[in-house]
Order: structure tokens, then C-alpha cells, then sequence
């Protein structure tokens, strides 16, 4: 600020002290305009935060600072809290109702893993419209939520919970736990099973989890089947990789599958196998090994390997059964001998012959590595 301004041959200002912009803000609140942008929800101060900007007369007296958005613009921070918050969960809350419906919401997205579609699950502007009918006005961060969602669920518990039904946007009858088991029992040892629907994924399709040692007892064949919802899909892809001469001979392909499924059933045999003669027993045409071109089956067709250490610590995993044993050879060896020394300590304990790897032990690390690998997903 200048005291005095002369101009002579030039404008010379007089008596001349700083200003710290500062200052401006309190002492001229009334002519300073302020602009709002980039409102977003910020989960650790759990409220909606946007950057200000303060002019006078068109000089940037503050710029990007963040402020509570709420108090400025109720509706639109109350918009911004519903849906990050708590449609998409982005919220700590002590409420029973967060931990209920991210359960429900899982379950049925584990049923779109099944199916591999993604129409089961309501889309989220239903997920909105369930809180925005139940959320009073004026409710736009964490602080005003939990104090209003304490007195509402102390008159109605449930005010804020999701219904199973009422998630569904269409009837999921056809995924059922036969088509989609949990587990795989293989030479009588169970195998937690994980299913998953991201298309480039390592784990897309159906994951099975398997301790190291046990890589080598796993069957192959067995494992080509998949599991039953997954199987026709992968019978078509099959017939489909067929040289020309061969596919004339079955069209239309998914009416040739329907009736092969209907004869055959999952087995020690490889697919290709049991396929192979069905078909020549139906068209007298002889298929050879060759002419199934397995390369251009989709990844989520090949049953992928979720392989654990002896204590159910993950190791990694793949599609390729004797790859996954030279890579975790010695994770398996050290797995063997644990499970045996164990099984040896339990003998001598409870005086019962000495078993090298009794199958109670091979199962408990299977439970433990699927348990794990839940965890960690």
C-alpha cells in the first residue's frame, strides 16, 4: 500500500508498506468472492472436502485450500456421502448394518463368479435410492451420520439393513452348490474351491487350493473337468477347436455337447478322451489327441492352482500342474517331511502305529491353505 502516488517523468508511489494477503481475508470478508472446486470424499476425515478459492476484486487472495464442503453445499456433500461412503463402502463405521450388507453384497457377487455375468447384483443407483429414502436431509459426513444412524436404529435395528431379495436384480436359480461346489474331493482329500469372474486375471475361472506336497498326487485327468456349471462351456470351446473336417461332422456344436453330457461323466479319464468317443461311437469318425487345439481355450476353461506351503502360507499359482511341482519342489519336500514328523509325534503320543502322512494331516493343510488364501483375497 502506498501513501502517495506522483508522477513526474515517471509514476513514483510514496511511503510504500507490505500487506500480507493475510490479512485482507478477515478484514474485508464482506467484498472477497469465494470458488469451489473438485468436491470429493476424503474416508479418513469422513465428511466431503473441497478446494476454495478467496478473490478481491479479481486478485487470488487464497488459493487451494481445503475446506469442508458440507456446510457450503448441503445436498451435493450429501450426494458424495451416500454413494462413496456408504455404497461404496468407503466408511468406518461401528454399525451392524456396514458389516451386513458388504456380506450380502459379497454373496451374491460370488454367485456372478459362478454364472461369470454380471446381472445378478443391483447396479448402484438401486444401492443409492435404498439409503437416499432412509437418510434425512442435512446429513452429508461421518460426525452427522453415526449420531443420526444411533437414534434411528434404536427404534428400528434393521432401518439400514440390505434384503437378500431385494439385491437380486434377476432370479440366480441356475447357480446352485452342485453346479458350484465349495470343494473338490479328489482321492478323498477335499479342495477348497474359489471362484472368480475378471477376465485377464491370474485367478479368473475356478481356483483350486493345494499343498505343495500334494501337487503330484493330484489327478490331471480329473482336474480337465472343471466343475459342472463350468463343463458344457468348456465341451463347446472343445468341439469348436476342432480341424473343419471334424466340425461338420457336429453341428450344431452345443446340441453335440447336450448329448455327450448326457452319456459321459467326470472321471479319471482326460476330456478330450471321453469326448473323443462319444463321438466316434455317434459318427463313426475317429479323433485324434492332436486335433484338439487346447492352446485356444479362455484361461478361465483350465482349472487354476492356488498352491500353499505346509502351514497354508500362499506360494503362488497357475494353470500348469507340473510346472507348479518343478517350481515348488522344495516347499514340498519340506512340507512332506513336516506333516511327517507331525504325524510321527501324534503316533508316538498316542501310541498308534506310525503313519508316514496319515490323510487327516493332508486335509487339515488343505482346510488351512484355503482358509489363507480367503484371507488374503
Amino acid at each position: 500500500m502506498a501513501f502517495e502516488l506522483v508522477e513526474t517523468t515517471k509514476l513514483f508511489a510514496r511511503t510504500v508498506a507490505k500487506i500480507d494477503p493475510q490479512w485482507i481475508e478477515p478484514q474485508a470478508g464482506h467484498l472477497v468472492k469465494r470458488n469451489y472446486a473438485d468436491p470429493h470424499w476424503e474416508m479418513k476425515r469422513a465428511q466431503v472436502v473441497a478446494k476454495e478459492q478467496v478473490t478481491l476484486f479479481g486478485l487470488p487472495i487464497v488459493s487451494g485450500r481445503r475446506v469442508h464442503y458440507g456446510p457450503i453445499a448441503p445436498a451435493e456433500s450429501r450426494e458424495l456421502f451416500i454413494r462413496r461412503a456408504l455404497v461404496e463402502g468407503e466408511f468406518r463405521t461401528r454399525g451392524d448394518f456396514f458389516t451386513h450388507n458388504r456380506a450380502l453384497i459379497e454373496e451374491v457377487e460370488g454367485l456372478e463368479d459362478r454364472a461369470r455375468r454380471r446381472d445378478i447384483l443391483v447396479d448402484e443407483e438401486t444401492l443409492f435410492a435404498f439409503y437416499d429414502e432412509r437418510v434425512p436431509e442435512g446429513i452429508y459426513n461421518g460426525k452427522g451420520f453415526e449420531a443420526w444412524r444411533k437414534q434411528a436404529e434404536a427404534k428400528n435395528p434393521e432401518v439400514l439393513k440390505f434384503d437378500r431379495a431385494a439385491l437380486l436384480a434377476r432370479e440366480a436359480s441356475e447357480i446352485t452348490q452342485a453346479d458350484y461346489p465349495d470343494v473338490l474331493v479328489l482321492n478323498g482329500v477335499r479342495y477348497p474351491l474359489h471362484y472368480h469372474f475378471e477376465p485377464g486375471a491370474v485367478d479368473d475361472g475356478v481356483t483350486l487350493t493345494v499343498p505343495a506336497a500334494m501337487l503330484p498326487q493330484l489327478p490331471l485327468a480329473r482336474l480337465e473337468w472343471l466343475v459342472p456349471g463350468l463343463l458344457r462351456e468348456k465341451c463347446i470351446a472343445l468341439m469348436k477347436s476342432l480341424p473343419k473336417a471334424l466340425r461338420r461332422q457336429v453341428v450344431p456344436i452345443p446340441d453335440w455337447v447336450d448329448a455327450a453330457l448326457e452319456a459321459i461323466v467326470p472321471d479319471d479319464v482326460p476330456l478330450t478322451e471321453a469326448l473323443g468317443e462319444f463321438l466316434r461311437r455317434k459318427t463313426g469318425v475317429r479323433v485324434h489327441p492332436d486335433d484338439w487345439q487346447l492352446g485356444q481355450l479362455d484361461p478361465h476353461l483350465v482349472m487354476n492352482l492356488n498352491v500353499v506351503d505346509h502351514e497354508g502360507r500362499v506360494l503362488g499359482q497357475g494353470r500348469d500342474v507340473r510346472e507348479m511341482e518343478r517350481r515348488f519342489e522344495a516347499a514340498a519336500g519340506q512340507g512332506a517331511r513336516s506333516l511327517a514328523a507331525e504325524a510321527r509325534l501324534e503316533a508316538s503320543i498316542d501310541g498308534l502305529p506310525d503313519e508316514a502322512l496319515p490323510a487327516r494331516h493332508l486335509r487339515a493343510a488343505v482346510r488351512q491353505g484355503g482358509q489363507q488364501a480367503s484371507a488374503d483375497r
